[in-house]
């Protein structure tokens, strides 16, 4: 091998390569957090807006038929 500078880059490329793969870990997790995220969210919101509307409904009933 020779020395000088193509040595000391040789040297760092696996040192860049495991900070990519961490790097691209980081991205895959934090995309599949954010995709469960925003399931949650699909199915939260309205099943939270109909139980609402439900409570509201029966409280509404109480009273009238009291």
């Amino acid at each position: 091998m020779s020395d000088g500078p193509q040595a000391t880059a040789l040297d760092q490329v696996p040192t860049l390569l495991e900070e990519k793969s961490a790097t691209l870990a980081k991205a895959r997790r934090h995309i599949r957090l954010r995709s469960l995220l925003e399931v949650w969210l699909f199915i939260h919101v309205p099943t939270t807006l109909a139980l609402i509307a439900a409570l509201t409904a029966h409280i509404f009933s109480v009273f009238f038929f009291w």
